[in-house]
């Protein structure tokens, strides 16, 4: 989906709202607006909106292993279960195929 485009007049109406009632930037505001639209004028929603939608979402972080130095979801893994269930399915599939492992 191709990014929308913003009216020249209307760029950094939203990003200056925000930071004019007490936001650290867009993004946050856009979500404190989507939650309690009914605080809000009808113009700030659908600003809020159009950043949720077209901006925020696209810039959250994506999650890299390597910037964990203990990442909480592997520690229940055992290498030893996880070759043992490699070698199991590699098995399995071999066989429907009907190819023989030497293992």
């Amino acid at each position: 989906m191709a990014f929308p485009k913003i009216k020249k007049q209307n760029q950094g109406k939203f990003t200056a709202w925000a930071k004019k009632n007490g936001f650290k930037d867009a993004c946050s505001a856009a979500s404190a607006v989507m939650k309690s639209k009914k605080k809000y004028s009808k113009n700030v929603v659908e600003m809020a909106n159009y950043a949720n939608n077209f901006g925020c979402k696209m810039k959250k972080p994506k999650m890299s292993l390597r910037k964990t130095k203990n990442p909480k979801f592997l520690e229940h893994l055992n290498p030893a279960k996880v070759l043992d269930d490699t070698l199991k399915l590699g098995r399995s599939v071999a066989g429907a195929q009907g190819v023989k492992l030497p293992i």
